[in-house]
Formats: structure tokens, sequence, C-alpha cells
């Protein structure tokens, strides 16, 4: 077992080198910024533009993808912040980074993510990720409200922050920042780390300034789901009636191909505590792996606790294996009622992170929607993810994600309303 071991580790070793060594080779020939435009960003046109440059057909799903909302708006559940500590330092403590590079793959990937986010001028991260944000957000065509999810800093065991072991960080304040500046579309999602020895009262802290949700990425952060300190936790956040977001399935570890996995069993502790758990499902490599983790997750929905489990969809469009969960999630209609939108920007906006053409090889899309869909990604990457999941359907039915998926049923109130009682 141990020689298969090691020679997997070798095999794996010696792939990465190829890649790396194959990428290196590309960025030679067709240069760096033609690459980052085609592999990136490869948008053509602004968010604006919309109007007179889509064709018929792309509009007719525009139009549609928002025609059946009944006046709410739509409820993107997840999104990112990149920022690197900017903005807001007037008036907040902004000492957010938008991460360490742990290798070249990685920071190949960051590249990727920046192009994607309109991001092409050094030290101005945070203003043009906002303001390119915003823009689409205005040029949806109907109301649109995003939840950005902060980025908390790793603790290690004894509660002790892990400065050096966390890849990247967006501060809390900033995140309230910006939903200040633009209240109506922006719901801040803050990360408070169950180790820390302050955890409950700085819970208090944001609860008293109107948060709603928090978010936790346990493997990137080091929080162990059933420790005493996270149950503790767990008890404060059902108490106030507090979301609590994180991933689920295959998930990466901070390297640049390290991945660990989080079975959704390990969300029972909270479900438990009586805590409502928007769970973001991220699809494995093998499908083995997903069939468990479809199956667990069933599991939790036969609970007493079914009512507190929602998933959001954000980043299963990409990837061969997605296609395991999605279908899955689409063929059972009584779970519709637990399935959330979010766009995973703006990993979502890299180009061919969402390939029609591989969703409708695999079924979930009509081959005439291919090239519309495609228009709308060159002029607003957001539109495009949230029409695109609107367009899927269940292979060879007309089954899909009912319009309450991507608007909760009704539009949430403005971000600082304070809390009664």
């Amino acid at each position: 077992m141990a020689a298969t071991s090691t020679r997997h580790a070798l095999w794996r070793r010696l792939f990465l080198m190829l890649v790396i060594g194959g990428l290196l080779l590309l960025l030679a020939l067709t240069g760096w910024r033609s690459f980052l435009a085609h592999f990136g960003g490869a948008f053509s046109y602004a968010p604006e533009d919309a109007p007179w440059v889509l064709s018929a057909r792309a509009q007719a799903l525009v139009e549609a993808a928002f025609e059946d909302l009944d006046g709410h708006a739509v409820i993107d559940y997840r999104a990112a912040v990149i920022a690197d500590g900017q903005l807001g330092t007037g008036t907040i403590a902004n000492d957010s980074f938008h991460g360490r590079s742990a290798g070249p793959l990685a920071w190949l990937r960051q590249q990727l993510r920046f192009s994607a986010a309109g991001i092409d001028k050094a030290g101005h991260a945070d203003a043009l990720y906002a303001s390119r944000l915003l823009r689409q957000i205005d040029a949806m065509p109907g109301a649109y409200r995003v939840r950005l999810l902060a980025r908390g800093w790793r603790y290690e065991d004894g509660g002790q922050r892990d400065i050096p072991g966390t890849h990247g960080h967006t501060a809390n304040a900033y995140v309230e920042w910006l939903a200040q500046q633009a209240p109506d579309r922006i719901e801040p999602v803050v990360s408070i780390h169950p180790y820390r020895p302050d955890a409950l009262e700085r819970l208090m802290y944001w609860i008293d300034r109107g948060i709603k949700a928090v978010t936790w990425q346990p493997v990137r952060q080091n929080i162990e789901l059933d420790d005493m300190r996270a149950i503790a936790f767990y008890e404060a956040l059902a108490a106030n009636d507090i979301e609590l977001q994180l991933p689920i399935g295959a998930v990466g570890a901070g390297g640049d191909s390290a991945r660990a996995s989080i079975d959704p069993l390990a969300l029972r502790s909270a479900l438990t505590a009586g805590v409502t758990v928007i769970a973001a499902v991220h699809a494995h490599r093998e499908r083995r792996d997903n069939v468990e983790m479809i199956d667990h997750l069933m599991r939790l929905w036969r609970a007493p606790q079914a009512g507190l489990l929602r998933v959001d969809l954000g980043g299963l469009l990409s990837g061969g294996t997605s296609s395991d969960v999605l279908t899955a999630l689409l063929q059972h209609p009584r779970m519709h009622a637990h399935v959330r939108f979010a766009s995973a920007y703006p990993d979502s906006a890299v180009n061919w992170h969402i390939d029609p053409g591989a969703l409708a090889a695999r079924g979930l899309l009509a081959d005439d929607l291919i090239a519309p869909l495609r228009e709308i990604y060159q002029v607003n990457p957001l539109l495009f993810v949230y029409v695109t999941m609107r367009s899927m359907r269940l292979p060879h039915t007309d089954l899909h994600f009912p319009p309450g998926v991507f608007s909760a049923g009704s539009s949430p109130p403005a971000y600082g309303r304070t809390r009664s009682g």
C-alpha cells in the first residue's frame, strides 16, 4: 500500500510539472496578456452594453429568466470578495489581503481570477473589483441582491491566530463597509472563528449590527465541526436565528493541489442545535464519491431537522463530475425547497469555467442555447451564470429548478436593520 501511494504521489508530481511546463510554453508562445484575455476574463463588452449587443435569442433568454419572479429580487447566496486593504481605510480597519500563492498553479489561478473580476491594474484590486461587480448588478433587467462573504483568519487548535497559515483574508469590517455603500444590492456575511477566545462576544457584536449570516471555511480555517467550541457557537447562532454558510464535498486546502473532503453528515451537530445551514456543494472528481455525498445529503433531508438544511448551487456548473450532483438535485422536486442559487463569483466568471457546450453534451442544456449563453457571458458574466442556471433541465425532461430557488420566495430586508428583542 505504501509503495502504491508513493507511486501515485510521484505520478501526480510528474503530471503537475508537465502541466506547468506546458503552461509556461503556451505563455511564451501567445503572450501573457493574450493568455489572460482568452482564459481569464474573456468578456468583450461592458455590462451596460447588453440591450444593443445581445442577439434577439439572447435577449429572450434573459427576459425569460426574470419574468416569473413575481417582482421578487434574485438572491445570490454566495460571492467572494477580492481585496487588498485599500478601500475604507479612512473609517474601518481593513487588513484584507487577496491571497498568498502557495505554488505556481495557485498563482496562475489567482491571475485568471483577477482577470475574470476585471482587475487589470496593480494596486487597485479593491476598487476595480467592487466597481465591476456593482456594474454587473446594476445592468440586470431585474432586482438582484448578492451575499458577499468575508474570509476569516485561520486559527490553531489552541485558539491562536495562524497568520502564516492564512492564504487569504477579507475583513468583516470591509464587507460590512461595502454593503453600506449599496445596501439594496449587497448583504454582508461575516466570518467568526469558533476557536478564538472572544468568539461569542464577536458574534453578538455583529448580530447587534444587523448581520444575518456567518461563514466558515472549515478546512482552510482549521475548524472541526464537532469541536465543543463549535457546538457552543451553534447554540448562539440558533438562539439568535443566524444562518451558517460553509462548503461540503471536495474543497481546497490552500495549496496547489491539496484537497480535502467535508462529509455532509458533519453538519449534524449544527442542525441538531437548530442552526439553519446553507451548504455549498463541491463535486468530487470520482463519481462514487459524489454518489455517497448525495446519499448523505438525502439522509439529512429525511432527518427531523431537514427543514434547516439548504444547499447552494454555486460551483456546480463546472467540472465533469458536477452533473452527478446537479442531476440528483434536479430529479427530486420535493427537495427544491432546500436549494438556493449562488453564483460563486468571481470564480464562475473565469472563461470556460462554465462551459455551455459541456453542459449541453451532458444533456443539461439544449444545444441551441450554447451560442446565446456565450453571448451573455461576453457582456455580463454574473448574468450569464444566472441565466445558465435558469435554462438547465433534467436530461430528457422539462424538469427544472423553480423560481423560488432563485428568489428564496421573497426579497430579504435591507441590510442594517436592527434586531428587535
